[in-house]
């Protein structure tokens, strides 16, 4: 199908996020599995009267189960901070789920246009730096680079922005689950969510 075409026939709001992915360099984004981003605001104020022991188990708990889960698309992540659902996140429900009236940020029709859609999220990926895009040598994008623009995409989604080595988010876990699923490892292996200065959920 021609490329011209797709960009013609997209909604305005995905016609917009492409445009923003092309014209803003600052944003340096990697892909999730090796250096996912992460925000320069912490995860929110604590229960002031539980124990450092208290918390500690309850974090650990998440990475045993998935009884946090409130959308039905999370799985066990290998890190603590990558273990939260989409509703889990204020900015997630508030600019996403509760305008749409979704369970889950994965069925929201941005993530449909320009996360599952491949040939929508190969034309965002021209706009990314390419020499962090992991392609062969005919120069079609790997399936890892395919997952490092999903989740630049959906960071688009949630409007974040200056974000970098040194600010990260950690997507929920069923926005990452689904974006690896769409676009797999052959290997079947993922690296986790890599720390930095300042990281966070979103």
């Amino acid at each position: 199908m021609d490329k011209e075409f797709l960009i013609g026939t997209l909604p305005s709001t995905t016609e917009t996020l492409i445009q923003d992915m092309k014209m803003d360099p600052r944003l340096e984004v990697s892909d999730h599995d090796s250096d996912q981003e992460l925000s320069m605001h912490g995860y929110g104020s604590c229960d002031t009267d539980a124990t450092d022991e208290d918390e500690t188990s309850h974090l650990e708990s998440r990475l045993v189960s998935i009884d946090w889960c409130r959308c039905g698309n999370c799985e066990v992540m290998d890190s603590e901070i990558e273990s939260y659902c989409c509703q889990e996140s204020a900015l997630i429900d508030d600019i996403i789920l509760g305008v749409e009236k979704l369970t889950c940020v994965v069925d929201c029709e941005l993530f449909k246009s320009t996360i599952s859609n491949q040939a929508v999220l190969e034309l965002c990926s021209f706009g990314m730096l390419q020499k962090k895009m992991a392609v062969d040598e005919e120069g079609k994008i790997l399936p890892e680079g395919l997952r490092y623009a999903g989740y630049r995409n959906f960071l688009n989604i949630c409007r974040l922005r200056f974000i970098g080595k040194n600010r990260r988010y950690a997507l929920p876990a069923c926005a990452v689950i689904k974006i690896r699923s769409l676009y797999p490892s052959k290997t079947g292996r993922y690296k986790s969510f890599k720390n930095s200065e300042f990281s966070s959920r979103i």
